[in-house]
This record gives C-alpha cells, sequence and structure tokens, in this order.
C-alpha cells in the first residue's frame, strides 16, 4: 500500500492528478490530506469528487485528528495547530495504517506531465534499484541545485544548505563512481518553475527553474555519496515504512521570536529533519536517491517580509547544528527506528548537559527539538 501525506490550509488541488494517476498503478493508493484551522470548512466535500476505485481520499480534519491522537496524548500536546509539523500526524496515520511506502507532498507540487506522469508512483517506490551513479564532493556538501537549470542560467542553492559551503567550491568540482544495488532509505524528488530556495535569495533574484543538467538527463537519479551529505525537502519525497521513522518533522517553539513574525511556522522544519536523516541513513549505509520523478511548484502566496523573520536565526544557526548532528557517534546498527533513538538520546545528553559551545537562543530551540523527538518516539512505540 502507498499513502500520499499533504498538509493544506486550502483546497489541495493537486489531488485531482494524483487521484488520476492512481490509475496506472498497481498499488493500492491512498491519499491522506491533513487539514489545520485555517482549512475551508468544505475541503472534505471538495475532496470526495476525487475518491475512484484505485485510489481512497482520506481527509484527517480537526475532528478526525481529535479522534486519532487519543491514544498519542503527548504527542497531540506538542504538536501546535496552524503548522506544518502536523503532517506527522499523517506519517503516523500512514504508519498505522500499514503503509508499504509514504510519500510527503505539498498541496501546490503537481506531478510533471511528461514521460515522467504516469510513472510518478513507480518511480518513486523504486527502492531496488541495480545500480546508481553517487556524486561526491570534497567538501562533503552537495547542492542537488547544481543538477537544475536556472532560466537565467545562475547557480543557485537548495533552501537550508550550509552558508559556509556556498561558493567555496567550483559547481563542477565533483567526483562520481556506481553503486550497484544501493539500499535506498528515501527518494527525494526535485522539482520545475518554482525552485525551493532560502527567501533572501527569492527576493533578489526572481527565476524558474527550467530543466535538469546532463548528468540528471542521462541517470533517473542519483545518489549523494557515501561521505557526502545533501538536504531535501518534504514537498516531493517517498519514504518506506521503515525509514520513515527518522523522518519526524521537527519545531523549535515560541522561543525564537523576531521581528513582524514568530517561529510559529517553522520554515526548516523539512531541511533541519533531512540532515538527522541523512546521518541515520549513512550509519546504516543507505543512501539516498535524488531525481524523478519530477514535479513543477506552481508556490501558494507567502508574504515574504515574515518568512525572512522565520528564516534569518535558523538559518544563521544551521551551519553549527549540522556539525553537531554529523559528529555524534552512533553504534547501533539494526534498524531505522534503533538508530533514531540513539541518535536523539546522545543529541540529548549533548545539548542539555551543554557539553558544546551554543547561545541560549540555540539551546531553547534543540531543547524543544528534543522533547518532539521523544514524543514522536513515545507515540510510534504504541502502534
Amino acid at each position: 500500500m502507498l499513502h500520499v501525506v499533504i498538509t493544506s490550509i486550502n483546497y489541495p488541488e493537486n489531488v485531482k492528478s494524483l487521484s488520476n494517476l492512481s490509475k496506472n498503478n498497481k498499488l493500492d493508493i491512498k491519499i491522506v490530506i491533513v487539514t489545520d484551522k485555517k482549512s475551508p470548512n468544505d475541503v472534505n466535500v471538495y475532496l470526495k469528487k476525487f475518491n475512484n476505485q484505485f485510489c481512497e481520499i482520506v481527509c484527517l480534519d480537526l475532528k478526525a485528528q481529535k479522534n486519532f491522537l487519543k491514544t498519542f496524548k503527548k504527542l497531540s500536546k506538542h504538536l501546535r495547530f496552524n503548522s506544518i509539523q502536523r503532517r506527522n500526524i499523517g506519517y503516523l496515520y500512514s504508519i498505522q495504517d500499514k503503509a508499504d511506502y509514504i510519500i510527503t507532498m505539498d498541496d501546490d507540487n503537481y506531478p510533471l506531465k511528461d514521460k515522467n506522469f504516469k510513472n510518478f508512483y513507480k518511480f518513486h517506490t523504486d527502492f531496488d534499484k541495480k545500480k546508481c551513479l553517487a556524486v561526491n564532493k570534497k567538501n562533503k556538501w552537495l547542492n542537488i541545485c547544481d543538477f537544475l537549470v536556472a532560466s537565467d542560467g545562475r547557480r543557485f542553492y537548495h533552501r537550508g544548505h550550509p552558508i559556509e559551503n556556498r561558493f567555496d567550491d567550483n559547481q563542477n568540482d565533483y567526483t562520481t563512481n556506481i553503486i550497484k544495488k544501493p539500499k535506498i532509505s528515501a527518494n527525494a524528488g526535485l522539482w520545475l518553475l518554482d525552485p525551493d530556495i532560502d527567501t533572501f535569495e527569492r527576493v533578489t533574484h526572481k527565476f524558474q527553474v527550467t530543466g535538469t543538467h546532463k548528468i540528471l538527463k542521462s541517470n533517473r537519479n542519483i545518489l549523494a555519496g557515501r561521505n557526502t551529505y545533501s538536504v531535501f525537502n518534504s514537498q516531493n519525497t517517498c519514504f518506506t515504512k521503515e525509514s520513515i521513522y527518522a523522518y519526524y518533522l521537527v519545531d523549535i517553539g515560541e522561543s525564537v521570536k523576531t521581528y513582524n513574525a514568530s517561529h510559529h511556522n517553522f520554515r526548516y522544519d523539512d531541511i533541519w529533519s533531512s540532515v538527522i536523516f541523512n546521518k541515520i541513513s549513512k550509519q546504516l549505509n543507505h543512501y539516498i536517491s535524488y531525481g524523478a520523478p519530477y514535479v513543477y511548484q506552481i508556490r501558494n502566496i507567502h508574504n515574504f517580509k515574515k518568512d525572512i523573520c522565520r528564516e534569518h536565526i535558523p538559518l544563521m544557526a544551521s551551519d553549527n547544528l549540522y556539525k553537531l548532528i554529523i559528529d555524534i557517534n552512533l553504534k547501533r546498527k539494526i534498524s531505522f527506528q534503533d538508530s533514531y533513538i540513539e541518535f536523539v538520546e546522545k543529541f540529548d545528553k549533548l545539548i542539555t548537559g551543554k557539553k558544546t559551545k551554543m547561545n541560549e537562543l540555540e539551546y531553547k530551540m534543540y531543547s524543544y527539538m528534543i522533547k518532539g523527538c521523544y514524543t514522536w518516539i513515545e507515540a510510534y512505540s504504541k502502534i
């Protein structure tokens, strides 16, 4: 069974194409929509028309969420309303529903209408690749956007890519090698049209993603090499029922407040979580795949001023946080669940024991992150 988990405060229009695509797939497909307080009251009615014999649409509205979360009281209390982190409810629902694969998507992303279109689900659930090209970077950070083409020809960076590692290398300064029968932990599908970039870059340059680099033209997917990290987002990414455990979307609480906006809607939840996921995948000798299937993004309306306010403190903290995550010495190699628990316990000791240099704001952010991770572990244990 395959689940597609989408959070939305709109009428999720991409459900129409996702539902139609289910007719070309052999898997049982369920599209799970997680609503919030800002969602239209009649979104349930809107979604019913896309049910078909190949695809079931499930709307987890606030009433359904409350009922579902009765078993997971700590998580229910921790997850705030009007925040992207409520997508975790969709993940937990999918795990309990025994989904084999879980695709996490945004409501403004649509499967690309080309040869990739009818194979959208097939490409996402391909975790048994015979061989893949791995890309290795000397600075240990792969900017996957280097393999996408901008309309103005410029180089741009994925949202959340470490600041210190921007422009510290040549775009073509990488090596490759073939990995036979790689263990894949996630298929991170990429996107055309509106790119996933930091807001400070978005407000200074207006451009679109118009195509892919030759390396992605000749390879459906590429891997980040064994010792190379690369961030990814939650707008078009597929996990297995085992690996999704290590992709809890973190939050930093209300302690971080900036001019004109609080961090109630934390904008690096998926990015910081992806670095943790990278760490655990490497511990288990798994790889993250980037490339197909592609979507095109017609981005929802955003308030750039508020987005910048919400991004600047976490973005400045990201470089040091990534180093802390990568340097944690993990020893367990049994499963994603086991390694994730070990990571959280060791990260907890590192932060609460104040065994590393950090300011008070970082301490508050990371402590809240850890609290959320423990609620996720506790909730999962009840399934």
